[in-house]
């Protein structure tokens, strides 16, 4: 009897002894698995004094009564940063003016919206990206079957032509004037331009009429979008009466300047001069070829030009 009692004991003891082992061996695997995840995590902190060059901001876009609401909440001190519709810009701010909220209409399924930081050195940070998923509202006479522009504020952005893609821009004063070389185009903020679905001054459709500052100074000015103010002037920078355009300039950049509309083609385009005042003779340019010199165009005249590309 005692000897079947002190076997049972043993056997108590040994089972004890392997459920303390146990116990133990898993304790040890968790510390060296833990071990391994912090020295992994630790692997990839970026290097002692090492920081990132992304600008700070942060943005805020939504839909709200049909539009598509751009709210810059922070930007990092002295950064620009650009609106970008479809890949083309649409407006800049300038870090820290905060106030400067956009409303965006007339955008299309489909259509991106994104806030791109400048940091310098060429490099560039994309700090929103927002897909347009129905279409939102417009108020703008334009193709029926899409929009072909954005209307950012008081300012028309083209977005796209169903028939034709080109690039008309400025070189203000020519090829090494005050700004160099640069060309801005029209998504420039100090560049007016509107789409007309009809013929205007014997023009055909699609007719775009577009207004043009001649200098803003620097090429520094350039990228500084103009105020508000500003933007509503230049919307009455002109008037359309039936098939007839009138100029109604005023005192602000750029509705003193050259005023133009151009008829895009595919073997060929048109435009007619309308307008020049102010001092420079500029450089009108169509996919970077030389369309016009200023000096050289004859108020109310229909010029040829060459062709761009088309669907």
């Amino acid at each position: 009897m005692a000897a079947e009692s002190k076997s049972e004991t043993d056997g108590t003891t040994d089972r004890a002894t392997a459920s303390v082992l146990s116990v133990l061996l898993l304790v040890a695997v968790t510390l060296v698995v833990s071990m391994v995840l912090v020295v992994g995590t630790l692997t990839f902190l970026p290097s002692e004094g090492e920081e990132s060059v992304r600008p700070q901001a942060d943005f805020g876009v939504e839909r709200d009564d049909g539009t598509v609401v751009v709210d810059p909440q922070y930007m990092e001190e002295g950064v620009p940063f650009t609106l970008l519709i479809n890949g083309r810009e649409a407006y800049s701010w300038e870090g820290a003016h905060t106030e400067e909220v956009r409303r965006l209409r007339c955008l299309n399924e489909g259509d991106t919206v994104r806030v791109r930081a400048e940091a310098g050195d060429d490099r560039t940070y994309l700090i929103e990206d927002f897909d347009v998923r129905t279409r939102t509202e417009c108020d703008l006479s334009g193709s029926a079957a899409r929009f072909t522009y954005a209307q950012v504020g008081s300012r028309q952005v083209p977005l796209a032509d169903a028939d034709h893609e080109f690039t008309l821009a400025i070189d203000p004063d020519g090829p090494n004037s005050v700004n160099g070389d640069t060309d801005f185009p029209t998504t420039n903020p100090w560049v007016y331009v509107e789409r007309y679905d009809r013929a205007l001054e014997g023009l055909g459709s699609p007719v775009y009429l577009v207004v043009f500052a001649d200098n803003v100074g620097s090429v520094a000015d350039w990228r500084s979008p103009p105020s508000d103010d500003e933007r509503d002037e230049m919307a009455d920078a002109f008037e359309v009466d039936g098939d007839s355009v009138r100029v109604t300039a005023g005192g602000v950049e750029p509705t003193d300047d050259v005023y133009m509309l151009f008829e895009p083609g595919c073997s060929e385009s048109r435009f007619k001069f309308l307008r020049m005042q102010g001092g420079y003779n500029n450089q009108i340019l169509i996919d970077g070829t030389e369309l016009f010199r200023t000096d050289d165009a004859t108020t109310g005249q229909v010029y040829t030009g060459p062709g761009v590309d088309c669907a």
